[in-house]
């Protein structure tokens, strides 16, 4: 859907996804490879093992490679340590860093895979995931000392964090900050659950993965058509632009959600509540 999109904005209004920054490739342009990678969620990593460059059809979908590499290796973990997940993804870890070593000590081009560092940021999750589950107060003392940690360290060279295209540093300062942040937050998750004024980031949470496919076009279309125009001082690309891409994105999103996506989320269980048609019940335990 968003090649043919993309061939149909290219008949209106020539080049205007394609120029600029934070371009999207011509999709009659890809070779078989990309589009390979592409439909296969292996575009991140594809081109450390063949067929030629990398070529996303949309920007943002470089976090789908990631989230694929890191379902394989949660359905391993699953399958294989299913009382220990925890014990597993820390040796996973182990393993991710010792292959990252070795990868950047020899010169191998691993970027766009697991091995390239961004596991570190999903450990990041986990840990999260711990601190709320499972975890003792020291154990969450010691979490939230290697989140810190991990801000500091991302924080090696500050000057990276205000490059104008992203960089692993600037990832793992917004991922390891996040994660700070949140693990401090946790205790008052049910009073912020509940306040009425943060029921609008609720209601976009909801939809969120449908804001996260729909707004690359819209967001690259409507900015890069007002600079075209003349349209870009920093006040109103801050106050008007940005707010108008948000908005136009968040609505088709919306259509999105209803037409396509919540048909395929599943219903919420109720704390203690047995799924319907569950004849025998099912605990699953961690440690």
């Amino acid at each position: 859907m968003s090649a043919a999109v993309i061939l149909a904005m290219n008949v209106q209004w020539p080049g205007l996804t394609h120029e600029g920054i934070f371009t999207v490739p011509i999709p009659d342009r890809m070779t078989f490879w990309q589009w390979f990678g592409n439909l296969t969620l292996t575009e991140s990593w594809r081109h450390c093992v063949f067929g030629g460059d990398a070529q996303h059809l949309l920007p943002n979908t470089w976090t789908l490679c990631y989230e694929e590499q890191f379902y394989v290796i949660a359905a391993l973990i699953l399958y294989f340590a299913s009382q220990r997940i925890f014990t597993a993804a820390i040796v996973v870890t182990v393993l991710i860093f010792i292959g990252k070593t070795v990868s950047w000590s020899l010169g191998w081009d691993v970027e766009g895979s697991l091995l390239d560092g961004r596991w570190f940021e999903i450990g990041a999750g986990i840990l999260l995931f711990y601190r709320v589950n499972e975890a003792t107060p020291k154990q969450i003392a010691l979490i939230n000392s290697l989140f810190a940690l991990g801000v500091v360290v991302s924080l090696r060279n500050p000057g990276k964090l205000m490059d104008f295209y992203p960089n692993h540093d600037m990832e793992r300062f917004v991922a390891y900050s996040f994660a700070l942040l949140a693990s401090f937050l946790y205790p008052f998750d049910q009073k912020m659950k509940h306040a009425r004024w943060l029921q609008p980031l609720w209601l976009v949470g909801a939809m969120s993965y449908s804001v996260y496919l729909c707004h690359p076009l819209i967001a690259k279309g409507i900015s890069f058509g007002f600079f075209r125009s003349g349209v870009n001082g920093n006040a109103v690309t801050l106050f008007f632009v940005v707010p108008l891409c948000m908005a136009i994105s968040i609505a088709v999103a919306y259509v999105f959600h209803r037409v396509v996506e919540r048909h395929f989320i599943p219903p919420r269980i109720a704390p203690n509540e047995k799924p319907a048609n569950t004849l025998v019940p099912v605990a699953v335990t961690t440690s």
